[in-house]
């Protein structure tokens, strides 16, 4: 199965100044039956959490493009408790004693048109159709707008939502993380820029490497003066004729 995808990641200015790593982790894999894009954003209160993100993007769209039939063979409730569990375990095989504290942003499809999304924390998973850019899973934050919910979190089975279903037309589906989202969500409306269908184009009619580096000058340059925080975006096509 071979299905357009692409992901950007940029360093945000507050990481910068501090000269602290990227927090933000994407990853895309696509394997004989099925196409798997997975984002994690690291907490930003642990020093070491680009090392979860890192870890849980790698295993998880790997596994999911190779396993997809196992995988949404589960009930939600034993999906999202595997979930978690690969997260947790895929960050202490990659970094032992590393606290898996990172969202989770997750879309995976099938060659017949099965698909899963899951979503933990916050960042929003955006889709991209006939009817224009829609909002397919919003941010969920705790007490306040700072403070989320992450793969090591207490709680975090009850708040992570898993999803199998897309709306009708909708051709392609984009995960950004908090700081892109800034961009792409407005806080309070919940309306989608129309840059989500831009970037659904970008992905179906170029070369992935092309694609990645104008979504990366775009973090840069269009994204950045929205927040200080770092900014990711993964993006997968499911329909290229209907998203170019």
């Amino acid at each position: 199965m071979d299905l357009p995808f692409a992901c950007a990641v940029q360093t945000g200015t507050g990481h910068l100044q501090r000269k602290t790593p990227c927090q933000d982790s994407t990853a895309g894999v696509c394997a004989e039956n099925a196409c798997c894009i997975v984002l994690a954003d690291g907490a930003g209160s642990r020093s070491d959490s680009h090392r979860a993100a890192e870890a849980v993007t790698r295993a998880l769209s790997r596994t999911l493009a190779r396993e997809f039939d196992s995988w949404y063979a589960l009930p939600d409730d034993a999906l999202a408790r595997r979930l978690l569990t690969a997260a947790a375990d895929a960050v202490e095989a990659s970094a032992p004693g590393t606290e898996p504290a990172c969202t989770l942003l997750l879309f995976a499809v099938a060659r017949d048109g099965r698909c899963l999304l899951a979503h933990l924390g916050d960042g929003a998973i955006l889709g991209a159709g006939n009817l224009g850019p829609v909002l397919l899973s919003g941010p969920e934050n705790g007490e306040s707008r700072d403070v989320t919910y992450f793969v090591g979190s207490a709680g975090a089975m009850q708040h992570l939502r898993v999803q199998r279903t897309l709306p009708p037309g909708c051709h392609t589906v984009l995960l950004c993380s908090d700081g892109s989202a800034a961009a792409l969500l407005h806080e309070q409306t919940r309306r989608v820029a129309p840059a989500v269908s831009v970037l659904a184009r970008m992905t179906a009619t170029l070369p992935r490497d092309t694609a990645e580096q104008y979504m990366r000058e775009d973090l840069d340059r269009l994204f950045r003066p929205h927040t200080p925080d770092d900014m990711s975006l993964a993006v997968l096509c499911l329909d290229p004729a209907a998203a170019g």
